[in-house]
């Protein structure tokens, strides 16, 4: 949906705020169980299910969060309530909703768990998985690419091109260019700053660019133009950045081969000819 106040699994008068409580409870559990001693005998797999409820608590509240930025307000009004039936959420708050998935999800200290940790998550036994190991980082990633689907739709990218002609009574309102250059700036961050860059966000980076070649190559029927034009200048902008990390000295071998791959990508992307798909 578009209106971010319509949800289930929200408590209290202000939705944001009580997701904002319900990820900084996630990361409490996690910095406990980071410093959790077993008792002699006791399963490791206490750690491995607390460890999946904070996941699921992000996988829940993460997506909500992301519903302010293009979101509207939508209201079941008549005539002479003197309200607007619809109204672009203010530019304020969804600002202040993009700070907290820039901060919390993407960030290069979104997600951190101690090696001590990690080497101490098992299986659960009783579910019987196919596979025997337990990828952390294909957790983190799958809270991420909920939020980036959401954030890089055609339909959040319409209501925020057509936010400015909506608003009511001088309301401000967020631009799909602000949008993807903060989105592009928190996500590639280190190569932005030429550094190192670790697996987990190694993966979001490509889940980002993914999405990115895609829409440059062959967008979808209801992919606003604006919204490809928008994301071809950042992809220029990108290229020349990944250009400049991967010349930097001292990078380890994955991460310039990530850059450097990285680069290839964005760079076939914006020389291909663009396939458009059918209405």
């Amino acid at each position: 949906g578009m209106d971010p106040e319509v949800n289930r699994f929200d408590l209290g008068p202000d939705p944001l705020a009580y997701y904002r409580r319900r990820l900084r409870l996630s990361r409490e559990l996690w910095d406990r169980l980071q410093a959790l001693r077993l008792a002699p005998g006791e399963s490791y797999e206490r750690l491995t299910r607390s460890l999946a409820n904070g996941f699921r608590d992000l996988t829940r509240t993460a997506p909500l969060a992301a519903k302010y930025v293009g979101g509207v307000t939508h209201r079941r009004d008549f005539a002479g309530t003197g309200r607007a039936l619809y109204d672009p959420v203010p530019a304020a708050r969804q600002r202040e909703a993009l700070a907290v998935i820039a901060d919390d999800f993407f960030s290069p200290g979104s997600f951190r768990f101690a090696p001590e940790l990690l080497s101490r998550i098992a299986i659960d036994h009783f579910e019987r998985p196919p596979n025997p190991f337990v990828s952390v980082a294909d957790s983190v990633i799958g809270v991420q690419k909920a939020i980036l689907d959401h954030l890089l739709s055609d339909a959040v990218a319409a209501r925020l091109l057509e936010s400015p002609d909506r608003a009511t009574g001088g309301t401000r309102v967020l631009s799909l260019a602000e949008l993807h250059d903060r989105l592009q700036a928190a996500i590639w961050s280190e190569a932005l700053a030429g550094r190192d860059v670790g697996l987990m966000r190694r993966n979001l980076q490509r889940e980002h660019l993914r999405r990115v070649a895609g829409v440059l190559i062959k967008p979808a029927a209801g992919t606003p133009a604006d919204a490809v034009a928008l994301l071809r200048d950042n992809a220029r902008r990108l290229a020349a950045a990944l250009r400049r990390a991967q010349a930097k000295p001292g990078l380890s071998r994955e991460s310039r081969l990530h850059y450097a791959e990285s680069r290839n990508t964005l760079e076939a992307a914006l020389r291909a000819p663009l396939q458009r798909a059918a209405p």
